[in-house]
C-alpha cells in the first residue's frame, strides 16, 4: 500500500524513505516566497546591535576592582597551576627545575602572590620562600607609598597581612612587613640557604587560620617535605597528584581525539566539495524576518530575566543558581512570537531545528563525532586568543603591580573550587543542560535560520559561510570572557553551526555544546576541589 503524506507538516518535512536517498549538500529548491515587512526586521537588528554594544561595554568595564582586593578567578587558576607543578615535581623529582619555570605564576593580587610564596617553599625550599616573602613585602611598601593607576594607594587587606605574618613565622624571621623589608634588603642576601620550616612557631589556632586564609596552599605550607609525617604529607599531595594526572590525561586524550577529528574534518570537506553530503537546512522561507524579531526579543527578555534572577539571588542566596537556570528556560517563551505573527508551530519547530533529524537514534552520536571534528578548529581559535592576549598586554602598557591576573575565564569557575555538592550539580545543569538547549535554540536555531534565509540569494557557499561567521561572532561577543576570548568561542560556535547546517536538527549541536561545557567544568571541578 502506498504511504500517504502526513497532513500539516511544513514544506520539506514530509516523511522520506529510510535510509534517505543520497543528495548533494546544496540548496534545496527555492520555496515560494512572499515579501515580508522590512521595517520590523531593521528595527530588530537595531535592537540587536545596541544590545550587543551594551553587553560588550558591560563586560569590558566590569565591576570596579578595589585596589588590593581579591581575584577569585585568579586564585582558582593559581590553585590549579600550583597543584600541577607540585604533582609534576612529585612525579619527576625535578622540583628546583620546575620552580625555575614557575616565574610566570608570580603575578596577580597579594593573595595570589602569597600562594606563590608557599609554592616556592615546596619546590625550592624554605629559604626561597622566605626570600619571596621579603620581596613581596617590599612591593607592598612601594605600592602603599605611591598612588595606583586609579589614583588610590594600595590598601592591604587584613586577611593578607595576617597570612604574611603567619608565613613569616612558619618560614622563620621575618614575621612582620617591616622585618621582611629589612631582611630582604640588598636582594635577600641574608637568607639562609639551609632554612627550614618552623612548624613549632604556629599553634593550633594559627594553623587553622592559615588554612582558612590560603586553602590548599595553607595545608601545603603546613606539610613540608621531610618534616611532616607521611600520612599528613600524602593527604595534602593527593590533590596535586590527581591534578597532574588528570591534566596530562586530558591533554593526551584531546590530542588523540583531535587528530581523529582532523581526519574526519578533511573527509567532510572532500565530500562537501564533491557535493556528496546531504544538507539539512531548507532554503529561504519568506518569513525569516520574524526570526530576527524573535532573536531581538530574546535578547531583551533574557537580560531582564537575568536581572530578576540576580536580585532574587541577593535576597535568597540559596536560590541564586536555581533562579538563573529557570531564567534560561523562561527565555524560550520568545518562541511564541513567530506563532503570534502567524507561523504555525510545526513550521516554527522545523525552521529552528526542533525536530528528530534524518537519523534520529544516532544524531547524538553524530554530535560526538562533530565535536571531535571541531577540536582542530578550536585549536586554531585558542592560538588566536593567545596571540590577542599577548597583544592586549602589550597595548595596555604597565599595569598596577597587584592587578588581577585571572585572564579570559568565565566567572562561574570561581564558584567551583570549594563549592558544595549541590552548587556543583546546579552549575553543571546550567552549563551542560540549560545553556546548550537555550543557546543552541536561539543562536543556531532562530538567528541562523534568519541569516541563512536572508543571505540565500548570495549563493549556497557564501550564505553558509557568512551566516556561520556572523552567528558565531554574536554568540562569542556576548559571553563574559572578554574580547580576547572571541576567537576561541567563535571556533566552537562555528563547529556547532556547521553541524546544524549539515544535520538540520539541533540535537548534534546541543550534544556538542553540552559535552564541551561539561568537559571543561568537570575537569576544573576535579582538579580544583579538595
Amino acid at each position: 500500500m502506498q504511504q500517504q503524506p502526513s497532513e500539516g507538516l511544513p514544506p520539506g518535512d514530509s516523511p522520506s524513505p529510510w535510509p534517505p536517498p543520497a543528495e548533494p549538500w546544496s540548496p534545496e529548491p527555492e520555496q515560494v516566497r512572499r515579501p515580508g515587512p522590512k521595517g520590523l526586521t531593521l528595527l530588530a537588528w537595531l535592537v540587536i546591535v545596541v544590545a550587543i554594544a551594551i553587553k560588550v561595554v558591560a563586560v569590558s568595564v566590569g565591576p570596579g576592582e578595589e585596589v588590593g582586593g581579591e581575584d577569585p578567578v585568579g586564585l582558582m587558576l593559581m590553585r590549579i597551576q600550583g597543584r600541577y607543578m607540585v604533582g609534576a615535581a612529585e612525579a619527576t623529582g625535578e622540583g628546583p627545575t620546575l620552580y625555575s619555570q614557575a616565574g610566570a605564576f608570580k603575578t596577580g593580587t597579594v593573595g595570589q602572590r602569597l600562594c606563590f610564596v608557599v609554592l616556592a617553599g615546596e619546590l625550592a625550599g624554605a629559604g626561597e620562600a622566605r626570600r619571596e616573602l621579603g620581596e613581596l613585602a617590599r612591593l607592598i611598601e612601594q605600592e602603599q607609598l605611591k598612588p595606583e593607576a586609579g589614583g588610590e594607594p594600595l590598601e592591604l587587606r587584613d586577611e593578607d597581612a595576617e597570612a604574611m605574618r603567619l608565613l613569616g613565622s612558619l618560614y622563620g624571621e621575618p614575621i612582620t612587613i617591616e622585618d621582611a623589608i629589612r631582611s630582604a634588603a640588598g636582594g635577600g642576601g641574608d637568607v639562609a640557604e639551609d632554612a627550614t620550616v618552623n612548624l613549632a612557631a604556629l599553634g593550633d589556632d594559627d594553623r587553622a587560620r592559615l588554612v582558612e586564609l590560603l586553602g590548599w596552599y595553607g595545608r601545603l605550607a603546613l606539610a613540608p617535605r621531610g618534616v611532616t609525617d607521611a600520612t599528613a604529607r600524602a593527604e595534602v599531595l593527593a590533590p596535586a597528584k590527581r591534578t597532574f594526572a588528570v591534566l596530562i590525561s586530558v591533554a593526551v586524550a584531546g590530542v588523540l581525539v583531535g587528530l581523529g577529528g582532523f581526519v574526519g574534518l578533511i573527509i567532510m570537506v572532500v565530500l562537501a566539495c564533491l557535493r556528496s553530503l546531504r544538507g539539512g537546512v531548507a532554503r529561504g522561507p519568506w518569513h525569516h524576518g520574524i526570526y530576527a524579531e524573535t532573536f531581538a526579543l530574546w535578547f531583551v527578555l533574557f537580560f531582564l530575566l537575568q536581572l530578576g534572577a540576580g536580585a532574587l539571588g541577593k535576597l535568597l542566596p540559596e536560590l541564586s543558581m536555581p533562579a538563573v537556570i529557570v531564567a534560561f528556560f523562561l527565555s524560550l517563551l520568545v518562541l511564541a512570537w513567530p506563532v503570534a505573527r502567524g507561523i504555525p508551530w510545526r513550521q516554527v519547530r522545523a525552521d529552528i531545528g526542533w525536530k528528530a533529524g534524518r537519523l534520529a537514534p544516532v544524531e547524538p552520536l553524530i554530535g560526538l563525532a562533530c565535536y571531535a571534528m571541531t577540536l582542530p578548529i578550536l585549536a586554531v581559535g585558542v592560538l588566536m586568543t593567545l596571540v590577542l592576549i599577548f597583544v592586549d598586554q602589550a597595548m595596555a602598557g604597565p599595569q598596577p603591580v597587584f592587578a588581577p591576573a585571572g585572564g579570559p575565564a568565565h566567572p562561574i569557575i570561581a564558584e567551583l573550587g570549594d563549592g558544595s555538592a549541590l552548587l556543583i550539580v546546579q552549575v553543571l545543569i546550567l552549563a551542560s543542560v540549560a545553556a546548550p538547549i537555550v543557546e543552541e535554540t536561539i543562536f543556531r536555531g532562530v538567528l541562523y535560520r534568519h541569516l541563512r534565509d536572508a543571505s540565500a540569494g548570495l549563493g549556497f557557499v557564501v550564505s553558509v559561510l557568512l551566516s556561520t561567521l556572523l552567528a558565531a561572532f554574536v554568540f562569542a561577543v556576548i559571553h563574559p570572557q572578554g574580547w580576547v576570548a572571541i576567537p576561541a568561542l567563535m571556533s566552537l560556535a562555528v563547529g556547532f553551526t556547521l553541524a546544524r547546517e549539515w544535520r538540520g536538527t539541533l540535537i548534534p549541536s546541543m550534544v556538542m555544546h553540552g559535552v564541551s561545557n561539561g568537559l571543561v567544568l568537570g575537569t576544573v571541578i576535579f582538579v580544583a576541589s579538595g
